[in-house]
């Protein structure tokens, strides 16, 4: 009997062993997947943020190109009149 209990105490000491190494490999793996979602959710921020900047730079040029055209048109007014006050570029 006293035999059966240095086996069984054998089994359990190797089975609790492999079981806390079981454990300490599922809790790693666990806190990577945390860290690389964490990682996913800042790149899909950082993507978002880029999407709203491209669209305020491309807002921005079609204002450029209502501006510069609204330009065009002033210093035509301006290069028509007999005595302009003002001269665009020169």
């Amino acid at each position: 009997m006293a035999h059966t209990f240095e086996v069984a105490f054998t089994l359990g000491a190797a089975l609790q062993s492999g079981f806390k190494a079981s454990i300490g490999q599922a809790v790693s793996q666990v806190n990577k997947l945390g860290e690389e979602v964490r990682a996913l959710g800042n790149n899909k921020r950082s993507v978002e943020q880029f999407q709203i900047m491209a669209t305020k730079i491309e807002a921005t040029r079609v204002e450029m190109v209502k501006a510069k055209a609204r330009v065009r048109e002033l210093k035509k007014e301006i290069d028509a009149t007999e005595k302009p006050t003002y001269s665009i570029g020169g």
